[in-house]
């Protein structure tokens, strides 16, 4: 009874039963009459009629329980655990899970470029999670065993790249989650996985290039990797081996804010450029095949997202200092580009300290 300690009680209505929840994930349901007398006798023995366990996790452990309440006309109980799940216990059906969520702070989001109603959340917990947005509820989990703070999906949805607090960098196949395959990480053709430790920080920033060709790491390390997803996307510099580390990228004096590819060019396939911002308030080109720096003027560059916040396309963005105030980089945190509802032009969304939403 006193395993992880008891977390909550429930006493019902008609007075004759209390429900107890504890740490070791399970629900005991007592007689309050042999409670009493318990109480009353050591002679007396004291033991729930009826146990139920929590089904364990991923990491083998059922979920301890934190709160509960009592069905007022039947004999169902809803708990919630540390995980902020939400579970159901019924006589016909058991413990079952109604609801999902994280158990620690979510940091990152993405969805799916084929199937919009599809999401996936990264936690600092190390869980990533697929919803299906339509239906509010959970398609998919994985464990990486490592907290997530950055989220990206190839162009064709078949690969999620995950940055990590840690600075790992993992590749996650879409399909092998949603089947909850046991390798839910990509695998080379020689079988080694897809997951790298080329960073010694947080990899917020995570983005495939729109022919998805090329994967860009955004570090708090102040550096870019730039790595080659098919093995060939540059000849004469491209090994042959898929997800190697084609380039790093230098030139920033802090950590990655924000990554965007050049949108794709029909009559330049293979031009990549990237441009890039930081902690430092700075805005910088490369070309990703190269690896180098771009120096030239990027003021009619076409971009694939606009997630900088510093640029020529966002100048506006930016409010103007009234006479006596000062304006800094953190007025605008972050910003996004998406079509508008009526399919007539775009729309530019922004969040900063003012704690606004702005079109």
């Amino acid at each position: 009874v006193t395993l992880n300690g008891v977390r909550c009680l429930a006493l019902r209505d008609d007075g004759e039963t209390l429900v107890s929840a504890g740490g070791d994930g399970a629900v005991m349901w007592w007689t309050t009459a042999q409670l009493t007398a318990a109480a009353r006798s050591k002679s007396v023995p004291c033991e729930p009629h009826t146990t139920r366990v929590l089904n364990a996790d991923d990491s083998n452990r059922p979920p301890a329980i934190r709160s509960l309440d009592c069905h007022l006309y039947s004999s169902d109980v809803m708990v919630g655990t540390y995980r902020c799940d939400i579970w159901e216990i019924d006589d016909q059906d058991g413990p079952h899970v109604m609801l999902y969520g994280h158990s620690a702070d979510v940091r990152a989001l993405a969805v799916h470029p084929r199937h919009s109603h599809v999401v996936a959340t990264g936690a600092e917990s190390g869980r990533v999670y697929l919803w299906n947005c339509n239906g509010r509820v959970l398609k998919a989990k994985c464990n990486t065993h490592h907290p997530v703070v950055g989220l990206g999906f190839s162009p064709d949805g078949k690969h999620l790249a995950v940055g990590c607090k840690d600075g790992t960098l993992l590749v996650l196949n879409y399909d092998n989650m949603l089947s909850g395959e046991f390798n839910q990480v990509v695998k080379r053709a020689d079988k080694s996985r897809c997951e790298f430790h080329h960073c010694n920080e947080a990899i917020d920033e995570v983005k495939y290039s729109p022919d998805g060709k090329l994967l860009a790491a955004g570090s708090h390390d102040n550096f870019i990797d730039i790595y080659d997803v098919t093995g060939d996307a540059v000849p004469g510099r491209s090994t042959g081996v898929a997800y190697h580390r084609l380039h790093r990228l230098r030139g920033h004096s802090s950590y990655i804010t924000h990554l965007d590819w050049s949108a794709l060019d029909p009559k330049f396939p293979d031009r990549r450029i990237l441009q890039s911002t930081c902690g430092a308030y700075e805005l910088l080109y490369y070309d990703g095949n190269t690896g180098q720096q771009v120096r030239s003027a990027m003021r009619d560059e076409r971009w694939d997202t606009q997630t900088c916040t510093l640029g020529f396309s966002v100048m506006g963005i930016w409010p103007r200092g009234i006479k006596g105030e000062s304006v800094d980089g953190t007025d605008v945190n972050a910003c996004d580009r998406g079509p508008a509802p009526d399919g007539e032009g775009e729309l530019l969304a922004t969040v900063g300290d003012s704690g606004k939403v702005k079109l």
